[in-house]
């Protein structure tokens, strides 16, 4: 065996240099909270772009316009809960 492979399967002699309890490096991994996060987010942005959309003209829109902004804000919210919720659940 060599030195190598000792030290891949933590036999070899490391005199209390080397931890060998530590893990290697592992990328993060989209989880499924992270994907629902994002798809929600990028329905919030539905409503600006709605909102954006639908803007005729200077001056306020109708009232069922101007509360576009404020759903994609409490959406956006709601969105973030409920990944921290599913997030801290793991």
């Amino acid at each position: 065996m060599t030195r190598r492979q000792a030290y891949r399967q933590g036999t070899a002699p490391t005199l209390g240099l080397v931890d060998t309890t530590a893990t290697r490096f592992t990328r993060p991994v989209a989880t499924d909270a992270h994907d629902a996060l994002t798809t929600n987010l990028t329905r919030a942005r539905y409503f600006i772009d709605l909102h954006e959309g639908t803007q005729t003209g200077p001056g306020t829109p109708d009232r069922k316009r101007r509360e576009l902004p404020r759903g994609a804000v409490v959406f956006a919210v709601g969105a973030l809960d409920a990944y921290l919720s599913e997030v801290s659940a793991e």
